[in-house]
């Protein structure tokens, strides 16, 4: 692992770290990142995972590769996750173990590219705080293939800022470069942003290299022979799909429950997630300054790799826009290395350019910044004491209190996808909910009738007439907590 050669003056001297020392350091982050990503990874799961388990994981896996796309395609991770299952019997930790793995892999490739474009200290500093990301750790223990995008996203950012610096793609290189292009866009199809974002910047700096009569600094032509091999690869793996993926995406599109689109419940959506890791708005609006410093020193440093990072996110933006796509923030989820590199950056140069102010020697100033930015990183995982303290949806709880209250004859309904999961996964006595006229039916009946609802704000969209009859008619027992945002069960009782 060697230091960078960046130019990177500007930290004052107190970058610099031991080759021997940065192993260990290295070793530390990802033995953290491990232990945080297993703790509690039986934990209770919220409805996207019990989608995940009923619609896709209890298919042979098969299915899952030669037809059958899945609640969300995220098909390579819902493979290893049935592997996993299937060696292990289904829990929610073996369902989850290919998340974990690939959440702690993500930290080892954050803090590689990291040191690649600033130095090793910097870097491992950046990857010590993705370790105790809130949002990293989240996805870690998420049935779902988040963190195996974020990691091939990172792998193939990686392989590309080293072609483009070297100016070389030899036949290795292009091999793994393939290899992680086509994990990539199979992992999650949102993967597909990253190859076609890059392709832009390698066209871009063919451009500019004719116009300085540098025309063989990018070697394009190998370039577009392993890309066309990689989209070729990828497309023979979606083909048995494609149709019903275009089917769900459509669906998206004309379905208001899918998500809010570029308006203010996206926005809000956004301000909840990032606020609950950093400490309220106060810290977000603090990480958020830092943000936007660390990418004015992250251009002005290496901006090759800002606009590798980040023309995915810009393009995939833009065609979910032009799309009408429902989006939520999980779906940009390769933005969480680069918060943490932006951010990162940013504490890191102030912290070294304040120490070189009150602290002359070197050698001192070196040791004081790394107690500074080891402090920091232990302050920035406050987040996870509430984060391991709640599940990430309550649903046990509901059970057990409905079943507590409630009298024999009473019914127990879930609205939408709170019913389809008592009812399939916990195979409870409810009714599932769909529509008021559903709801009306048991009111008739002349029982007691008990509700459960979460999502509330994206219910509210996909159909209001039932969730103002609930508010109007039912009173609100318990809300019981959860990390996922807007995720919390509200419980309510008919009023009679």
């Amino acid at each position: 692992m060697k230091n960078a050669t960046n130019d990177n003056s500007f930290i004052h001297g107190a970058s610099y770290l031991p080759e021997k020392k940065a192993y260990i350091v290295f070793l530390v982050i990802v033995a953290i990142a491990s232990l945080l990503r297993i703790y509690h990874l039986d934990s209770q799961m919220w409805l996207d995972e019990y989608s995940t388990i009923l619609l896709s994981l209890r298919r042979p896996w098969l299915d899952l590769v030669s037809g059958y796309a899945g609640p969300a395609s995220h098909i390579l991770f819902e493979v290893l996750a049935n592997w996993s299952s299937s060696l292990f019997g289904e829990s929610a930790w073996s369902i989850r173990l290919p998340a974990a793995l690939f959440g702690i892999a993500g930290v080892a490739m954050l803090a590689r590219f990291a040191t690649r474009i600033y130095t090793v200290k910097s870097g491992l500093f950046i990857a010590a705080l993705m370790a105790l990301s809130y949002n990293h750790i989240f996805f870690s223990q998420d049935a779902r293939g988040y963190t195996t995008l974020i990691f091939f996203f990172l792998w193939s950012s990686y392989l590309f800022l080293q072609i483009v610096e070297s100016g070389q793609m030899e036949k290795k290189t292009g091999i793994l470069y393939c290899l992680a292009t086509v994990l990539t866009c199979y992992c999650q199809p949102f993967g597909v942003f990253v190859p076609a974002s890059q392709s832009v910047i390698a066209l871009a700096l063919v451009v500019i290299n004719a116009k300085t009569q540098d025309a063989e600094s990018f070697p394009i032509k190998q370039f577009i022979l392993w890309m066309i091999a990689a989209a070729l690869i990828t497309l023979l793996f979606y083909a048995p799909k494609i149709d019903v993926m275009l089917e769900h995406a459509q669906m998206n599109v004309d379905t208001p429950a899918e998500g809010p689109r570029f308006n203010i419940g996206l926005v809000i959506e956004i301000i909840e997630g990032l606020s609950a890791a950093f400490f309220g708005y106060v810290g977000l609006t603090i990480v958020s300054i830092a943000g936007a410093i660390g990418i004015i020193i992250w251009i002005r440093s290496n901006a090759v790799s800002f606009f590798i990072l980040t023309l995915p996110i810009v393009i995939q933006g833009i065609v979910f826009f032009i799309m009408g796509f429902g989006i939520h923030p999980r779906y940009f989820a390769i933005a969480i290395p680069v918060i943490y590199v932006a951010g990162g950056i940013t504490i890191f140069y102030l912290s070294g350019a304040l120490l070189a102010k009150f602290v002359s020697s070197v050698t001192t100033r070196q040791f004081v910044h790394s107690v500074v930015l080891s402090l920091i990183v232990l302050v920035s995982a406050y987040p996870l004491i509430r984060y391991y303290s709640i599940p990430k949806q309550d649903y046990e709880g509901v059970l057990a209190m409905i079943e507590k209250l409630s009298a024999e004859e009473d019914v127990r309904a879930g609205v939408q996808t709170v019913g389809s999961i008592m009812k399939d996964y916990y195979e409870a006595d409810w009714v599932r909910i769909e529509t008021l006229d559903d709801l009306l039916a048991q009111e008739n009946t002349g029982k007691h009738v008990w509700v459960s609802m979460t999502l509330e704000r994206i219910m509210a969209l996909a159909d209001p007439t039932l969730v103002k009859h609930i508010h109007e008619h039912y009173r609100l027992v318990k809300s019981f907590p959860g990390t996922v945002g807007n995720g919390n069960i509200q419980v309510y009782s008919k009023i009679d």
